[in-house]
């Protein structure tokens, strides 16, 4: 760990063991938090590209237009939960590049 002394030089200092678990800790927290997050813009892009049957048991049509992606994944993967946990899947979708390949 680089750190910074008061008359302005810096030392390099080993990382003790309490910090070192805790940054690993962080770091595997941030990662969960960012598949989580995945998943759900994913369940929100899946709840909005489908037929609106399937849609109005979840929300309405004036929440379909001003929620989020990711509000409407949580409200999905909410319903599956409770409703039909044999449906709820855990994968993440990509949408495909808007634009093409450099040449």
């Amino acid at each position: 760990m680089i750190l910074s002394t008061r008359s302005g030089i810096f030392a390099i200092r080993p990382l003790s063991m309490p910090r070192l678990r805790a940054r690993l800790r962080g770091e595997r927290l941030l990662l969960v938090m960012a598949i989580a997050y995945g998943w759900m813009l994913s369940l929100g892009a899946t709840l909005r590209d489908l037929p609106s049957p399937h849609q109005a048991s979840v929300v309405s049509r004036d929440e379909l237009q001003r929620f989020s992606l990711f509000r409407l994944g949580l409200r999905w993967f909410r319903h599956l939960l409770f409703h039909a946990p044999q449906r709820l899947q855990v994968a993440l979708a990509f949408a495909p590049p808007v634009f093409g390949p450099f040449t």
